[in-house]
């Protein structure tokens, strides 16, 4: 049963982060990115990328507002791929059969 599920959420990463490309790809034009265009590809709210900005995790610039690179986000999504955010200054491996 653990395995089936851990399988099922594997697929799921699997395919947001194909979507999140996706997203990626069609922006290619935008090289620079405002935090609600980060928070909608990452399907978070606002809050939560200037939590990640301010934690370090994700780097953006100010240019009258902050903005984050396309390269940075995607390099991002590559390093956070398995990883559970949800303290964000103890960032662990996720693990799904963990209660």
């Amino acid at each position: 049963m653990k395995e089936a599920i851990s399988k099922d959420i594997k697929e799921i990463i699997k395919i947001v982060i194909a979507e999140t490309v996706s997203n990626l790809n069609s922006n290619a034009n935008k090289e620079l990115l405002k935090i609600r265009e980060v928070a909608q590809i990452l399907r978070v709210n606002t809050n939560k990328v200037y939590d990640l900005i301010k934690a370090g995790h994700i780097t953006a610039l100010k240019l009258g507002e902050l903005k984050v690179t396309r390269f940075e986000l995607e390099r991002f999504i590559r390093e956070a791929n398995g990883k559970d955010f949800s303290d964000l200054d103890n960032v662990k491996t996720y693990n799904p059969t963990a209660s």
